[in-house]
């Protein structure tokens, strides 16, 4: 770091007693961008608190002055935030007039899009560091503020990163996924969603309830042919839309905690495949897994409670940490390529899982499609309970097993962790629907009411007619969890292995789950690229969309070589894929 340049006091100021007096003769623009930063925010949002407070005490809070005050700050910490990205990542500060302190319509830049990706790195990046320089002395602030604005490159390039990577992830939507067909004409295997149907008995189920709005009073089994007859029978009925006698159910609010036969179907599940015992006053549906997942941090969490998360991780834990001003702390999972797998230090995990409030085990696991296995179960939990952890679990692969190890129920196999443990999971991925966002929790009964709580005010319900329809799903056979699923993509893994080691990759077989998370540091083509910019290159060159394995750590710069593919889509995407990938041999 340069040296450090004088701090003086304005003696023009009539305030030069007061620390926000200091002013910095000269430096890099990133040293002058933080401390505009923080007097920013010590201007405006703490001095328009201190307005507002000293009206609220001269019992005036009621008049317009108190609250314009009160209005004034929350306006100034919004700008404050937006300054916070737009002036370290562009060279621009927000100029707002006076006249625009007046109610929340603040207008944004048109280039909103772009600031939406950064702006969301660099406010969590620096605001509690700027928060807290703000309450230093001139001379600290000054050391702070230095320490501070040399992260700057390193947010940077962690937004250009995100930006990138966000560039991606939308290859999802239709649009962007016919933009990807018509400039590079490629093949996305970068999304971790089939692009399969659901069983047809579950869309029947879910067509009846939508059309009918109501439940099937049948004693009869729910089989293709009755629901097939049934729907068929509503289409050819004259449509009772206004008919004041009809009403509709399904299509309304559920309880929200999730419809009773809903939930009662999802405790027999568990029964039935598990052998486990769950009350359905103990299970919340959810708006997926990724909603299941957020509630139990926010009911076990409070700000500034440590979250463990192994990593390379899916990339939702961090963010939702983020949102409930929780502190993601990463185990980092190291690959073996002789012995085939991928290992955690204990003693890293030891330590990180002091004083922490949670860590979340998502077995098999994305990206890396590990399986943990009984041994590391058992000193996983053991070391849960005796630092009083609670566990979060991301299930939602858990029949995608191509081992002889199958999952393992915590609650069930290791019942003094019950209490300790919230198993998320949804119907997305097993039953290929992602789009129904259907999931569930199963919550020790301590925490129903707090998670459940949290939940209400966070979304209010899951879908009701996706609640009604999964209930088909869950009472399926069998013998389609646990001989169907575990098989359905294993040939497309294997068939995706072969071709990513022909290529030249480093390739560990994933033991569950349906992601190759690779090594691409030996391909000519892609020697000394960023993750990035190999990804695009394969995009654009090979015509194989994949995602950056550097968007899966939080900590490690393991993923400065790594790529992450999805052999979850349709067996004639993942031939031309591998059609495609044979390029990489020819130099």
């Amino acid at each position: 770091m340069t040296e450090s340049p004088p701090i003086t006091k304005d003696t023009d100021d009539a305030s030069s007693d007061n620390e926000l007096a200091f002013r910095v003769e000269k430096d890099s623009d990133a040293y002058k961008q933080i401390y505009s930063m923080v007097e920013w925010y010590r201007d405006s949002y703490l001095v328009g608190t201190e307005y507002a407070d000293r009206r609220t005490q001269e019992k005036k809070s009621n008049d317009s002055m108190g609250y314009d005050a009160i209005k004034f700050a929350e306006i100034s910490n919004k700008i404050f935030n937006n300054n916070i990205s737009y002036k370290s990542l562009f060279g621009k500060e927000i100029h707002p007039k006076p006249s625009e302190f007046t109610g929340m319509g603040y207008p944004f830049l048109t280039d909103y899009a772009e600031w939406y990706i950064k702006s969301t790195y660099a406010r969590d990046l620096l605001k509690p560091t700027a928060m807290w320089i703000a309450s230093k002395d001139g001379p600290m602030m000054h050391s702070a503020i230095q320490s501070m604005a040399s992260t700057i490159p390193m947010m940077q390039e962690t937004a250009d990163s995100a930006m990138k990577s966000n560039a991606l992830w939308i290859l999802q939507d239709q649009e962007w996924k016919d933009w990807a067909k018509t400039q590079y004409n490629a093949v996305n295997l970068s999304q971790g969603f089939p692009n399969e149907p659901p069983p047809r008995k579950v869309r029947l189920a879910l067509a009846l309830s939508v059309l009918s709005g109501n439940v099937v009073d049948s004693k009869d089994e729910e089989t293709e042919e009755r629901l097939t007859q049934s729907l068929s029978r509503l289409l050819n009925e004259p449509d009772t839309s206004f008919d004041k006698t009809q009403t509709d159910v399904l299509n309304q609010y559920s309880p929200p905690m999730g419809r009773p036969d809903a939930r009662l179907a999802v405790s027999q599940y568990y029964q039935r495949l598990y052998d486990y015992d769950v009350s359905p006053d103990d299970i919340t549906l959810t708006v997926g897994a990724t909603e299941a997942c957020a509630t139990a941090f926010r009911t076990v969490g409070k700000p500034g409670d440590k979250i463990v998360i192994f990593e390379p991780f899916h990339e939702l834990y961090p963010s939702q940490c983020g949102i409930f001003y929780l502190d993601p702390v990463f185990v980092t999972l190291k690959p073996c390529y002789e012995e085939g797998t991928w290992n955690y230090d204990e003693d890293e995990l030891k330590y990180a899982i002091v004083g922490a409030k949670a860590l979340v085990l998502n077995t098999p696991h994305n990206p890396t499609g590990k399986v943990f296995h009984p041994d590391d179960l058992i000193k996983i939990i053991d070391l849960c309970i005796e630092n009083k952890v609670y566990i979060i679990t991301d299930e939602i692969y858990e029949h995608m097993y191509y081992t002889d190890v199958k999952h393992t129920l915590i609650p069930k196999a290791f019942p003094e962790a019950a209490p300790w443990t919230l198993v998320c999971n949804s119907i997305g991925k097993s039953a290929s629907a992602t789009g129904w966002r259907l999931g569930w929790c199963l919550h020790p009964p301590h925490l129903t009411n707090t998670y459940r709580g949290v939940h209400d005010q966070m979304v209010a319900m899951a879908p009701h007619p996706m609640q009604y329809a999964s209930i088909s799903y869950l009472n399926m056979p069998s013998e389609y969890f646990t001989e169907e699923l575990p098989v359905r993509y294993k040939h497309r893994i294997e068939m995706l292995v072969k071709a990513l080691k022909e290529a030249g990759f480093r390739v560990i077989k994933p033991d569950g789950a349906y992601y190759l998370f690779v090594d691409y540091s030996n391909i000519e083509q892609l020697k000394g690229l960023r993750p990035m910019d190999a990804a695009m290159y394969l995009m654009e060159k090979v015509g194989v969309a994949c995602v950056p394995g550097d968007n899966f750590y939080g900590k490690s710069l393991d993923g400065q070589h790594m790529l992450r593919f999805a052999a979850c889509r349709s067996m004639s995407d993942i031939e031309s894929a591998i059609e495609r990938l044979k390029a990489l041999n020819q130099k």
